[in-house]
């Protein structure tokens, strides 16, 4: 699977959201009393984290005044003074441990809302590093290093810093959970990567729309077909109007070998006004007829002929004719097949609506088609146009006709032997008509 396919999924991670841990935060934590919490969602496997629920940060007032004006300049955007700032604080001597975190904390968060995402990284790090920051600090900057090193296609990286962060979160955001969907994703990790995704939406109130592609894609390439039919069943449910799932879903039953299913998916497509393309309605018609079903069939094509989606070409009649003449809609058939004909290179389609008007004992309509056929020309076997139009001229009692037809048909190698019969037969009736009005 190709990295940029989840690229997409990342985007909207890092913003000015970076700026969670505001200097406001940091003079709450001072006064305030720190609620436990109790730690509940664990990784399987991951190693033990230390606990950090009941630790509590300190500030100078000197350091809280200069952070608060730098908290100043970064709300105003005015990013290089803050930058400017920071690297000075950082410098002073006798800052503990918490302060100098707590800088490198601001500082990754000026890189990162400039787009400088390996500075960022490297000062989240630095600051986790020093372990001296709280636990509500240490948790979001674990979320957001993760999700820069995500940005970096850092995946493995990214995945250990959120295996860290999940340690102690009982609630996870439906959005960390995406965030680690993907990076197993991007690292072809498919088993790790559905079973993430599947908690982001079973988390989620509202889950978006690219986190169902997510699991389908990765369905998709573990060929879960049965797991992806499901998915799309709910993407339709959640997203009706989206014909893409539809044709998907259709496509999916037929790979499990469902056949009735997936054309009854189409076919509800269709009701609904999703399927509007013409190369789409034409599947649709060869699938009815491919089940069986030619009357529908002749019913979409020519529906899709009279609202003008399907084009009046050649092709496009010719199979309007033959579903009509699988639905034994014979009358009907004939006249899709003279609009064929008509715009066809060579007479072919005339000798087809020939058999038809045969079939329904029509034999002026043989000799007319039969005549289109051989004026038209280009046949591959002009004798047997020459064969039809000579027994429907014996049909219709034209003797005479019949036998130039017949003397036509001897001068072509596949119909000389039957012409020939036929003369011989035709000339006996003749004279056996003759000898009865002579003996009357």
């Amino acid at each position: 699977m190709q990295n940029g396919i989840f690229k997409s999924f990342l985007l909207g991670f890092v913003g000015l959201s970076l700026l969670a841990v505001s200097i406001a935060d940091v003079q709450a934590q001072r006064s305030a009393e720190v609620e436990e919490i109790v730690p509940m969602y664990r990784i399987p496997g991951s190693a033990p984290e230390p606990d950090r629920t009941t630790r509590q940060g300190g500030l100078t007032e000197r350091t809280f005044s200069i952070l608060t004006a730098i908290h100043q300049d970064i709300g105003e955007q005015r990013y290089r003074e803050a930058t400017e700032r920071l690297v000075a604080l950082s410098e002073r001597g006798r800052l503990s441990d918490y302060e100098s975190a707590l800088i490198k904390q601001n500082l990754g968060f000026v890189y990162a809302v400039t787009d400088q995402t390996q500075l960022a990284i490297q000062q989240f790090s630095s600051a986790l590093q020093l372990d001296a920051l709280t636990h509500r600090e240490t948790q979001n900057m674990l979320l957001i290093l993760g999700q820069l090193l995500a940005i970096s296609e850092n995946w493995d990286q990214s995945i250990r810093v959120m295996t860290r962060y999940f340690y102690w979160e009982d609630k996870p955001t439906a959005e960390s959970l995406i965030l680690m969907a993907t990076a197993y994703a991007q690292k072809n990790d498919y088993p790790n990567g559905l079973v993430w995704v599947k908690r982001a939406i079973e988390n989620a109130r509202e889950p978006r729309e690219n986190w169902y592609q997510l699991q389908l894609a990765m369905e998709f390439e573990q060929r879960q077909f049965d797991a992806a039919g499901n998915t799309l069943a709910q993407m339709i449910s959640l997203w009706p109007d989206k014909p893409i799932y539809w044709e998907q879903l259709s496509g999916i039953l037929m790979q499990l070998d469902r056949e009735s299913d997936s054309l009854a998916v189409l076919a509800m497509a269709y009701q609904r006004g999703l399927v509007r393309d013409e190369g789409k309605i034409i599947n649709l018609v060869r699938f009815y007829q491919y089940r069986g079903a030619p009357f529908n069939a002749a019913r979409i094509m020519r529906k899709g002929m009279d609202d003008g989606v399907i084009e009046p070409t050649r092709q496009n009649w010719e199979l309007l004719a033959t579903t009509y003449q699988a639905a034994e809609e014979r009358r009907e058939a004939i006249r899709a097949l003279q609009r064929a004909a008509a715009l066809a290179d060579d007479g072919e389609l005339y000798i087809r609506e020939a058999q038809l008007h045969a079939s329904v004992d029509d034999w002026s309509g043989v000799q007319r088609a039969a005549q289109d056929a051989i004026d038209k020309g280009g046949l591959r076997n002009p004798g047997r146009a020459w064969m039809m139009l000579a027994i429907a001229a014996y049909e219709a009692k034209s003797y005479q006709e019949a036998l130039r037809g017949f003397r036509q048909a001897t001068q072509y190698a596949d119909t000389r032997q039957r012409a020939t019969q036929w003369i011989n037969y035709v000339n006996n009736e003749l004279r056996i008509q003759r000898a009865l009005r002579e003996g009357v």
